[in-house]
């Protein structure tokens, strides 16, 4: 597996369209088909399903559209970092436990943005890490802490569970059925606590997950309830009669980024990450 391969199968995807994909790329058509059929083949799966001219992904193809992403954006990544090794540059440290989804490509396009910058992304245990991103059901918002998105949490089902094609439910209605939650400690475990209090029931816990990623495999993969957050997380991969919104309450939160300031940091670098993040959700 190559990871042009990877990038001529996201560029596909994304345009449903040999045709498209390959002058996206500035290659040849024939050449993105091969790549393209080499995976495939080495995966031995279909990834795309064709009609005429027309291709969309197969089944297992969304299932993998967002790790592919993951792992050309983490490639992308490395080779940036390794680019400032041979130039001076500022550095700041972040962690954003809640977008697993967006992050490897948020920090690669603001270092394009800005080559003098090195980003480092931290654990969420790190104790001092400059910047957080991060998602609370408080509206509490600073200089300092600025504001990012609101949206709205609603649950993943598997397709053959009884709560599957149905549109909406009570939240007190999920008290029956067990959840897979977040580990303890986190924002999106707190904020899952907080609903379903609000709705007068402690959920039922079959396992936890380990990190978002994971919880983000478990929607993906069938293999249990989620609360999943509509917009960060992305619902594209996901059929619809899977998602259940919820109400009584209705569940939203609100994911910010927030510095942190230190002796040894650089307030203007910090400044230009935290308003990149800000913007590129605004611009999403």
């Amino acid at each position: 597996m190559q990871i042009n391969q990877l990038k001529c199968f996201i560029m596909a995807a994304k345009y449903e369209s040999i045709t498209k994909a390959a002058k996206q790329m500035y290659i040849s058509q024939p050449s993105l088909t091969s790549s393209i059929s080499l995976l495939e083949k080495e995966l031995g799966v279909a990834l795309f399903e064709r009609t005429g001219r027309r291709i969309k992904l197969s089944p297992v193809g969304k299932r993998i559209l967002i790790n592919a992403q993951m792992v050309v954006d983490e490639c992308n990544l490395i080779t940036h970092i390794c680019d400032l090794q041979q130039s001076p540059s500022s550095t700041v440290t972040f962690t954003a436990p809640t977008l697993p989804k967006h992050i490897s490509f948020i920090a690669h396009e603001f270092m394009k943005a800005h080559r003098d910058i090195r980003l480092l992304q931290v654990s969420s245990l790190d104790p001092s890490p400059e910047i957080t991103i991060d998602a609370t059901v408080d509206e509490n918002w600073s200089d300092m802490r600025k504001h990012v998105l609101t949206e709205e949490i609603g649950l993943v089902v598997p397709s053959g569970h009884e709560l599957a094609g149905m549109d909406v439910i009570d939240l007190k209605d999920l008290a029956a059925y067990p959840v897979v939650s977040p580990p303890l400690g986190t924002s999106t475990r707190t904020i899952e606590d907080h609903f379903c209090k609000l709705a007068g029931f402690a959920p039922i816990r079959e396992r936890e997950n380990s990190t978002m990623s994971d919880a983000l495999e478990t929607a993906y993969a069938e293999s249990g309830i989620v609360f999943f957050p509509f917009k960060s997380w992305g619902l594209e991969t996901i059929s619809d009669n899977r998602i259940v919104r919820l109400r009584n309450p209705r569940c939203y939160r609100h994911i910010y980024v927030e510095q942190t300031v230190s002796p040894s940091s650089n307030q203007t670098s910090m400044q230009l990450f935290s308003d990149f993040v800000v913007q590129f959700f605004a611009d999403d």
